[in-house]
């Protein structure tokens, strides 16, 4: 999701919304979106400790975007 948000900074949330948008889920499923929103803040937060990308903010308020070299078309 942060590949295609185009340097965009989104928060677990958004990043969230987006996954179950895109995997046809019920987006209404309160269970199922907490599940997902726990499981991006667990990736984003070994991503950010592997440089591969970067927050701002801190808490639920953090945000996020692909760091430096990894949100360059080359990498993909």
């Amino acid at each position: 999701m942060l590949r295609t948000a185009a340097g965009e900074l989104l928060s677990t949330d958004d990043i969230a919304d987006r996954v179950i948008a895109a995997k046809g889920f019920d987006a209404g499923d309160a269970i199922l979106r907490a599940a997902i929103r726990e499981q991006v803040g667990s990736i984003v937060k070994r991503l950010h400790r592997g440089g591969e990308v970067e927050n701002s903010g801190a808490g639920r308020a953090s945000k996020w975007k692909l760091a430096g070299a990894y949100a360059s078309p080359a990498y993909d």
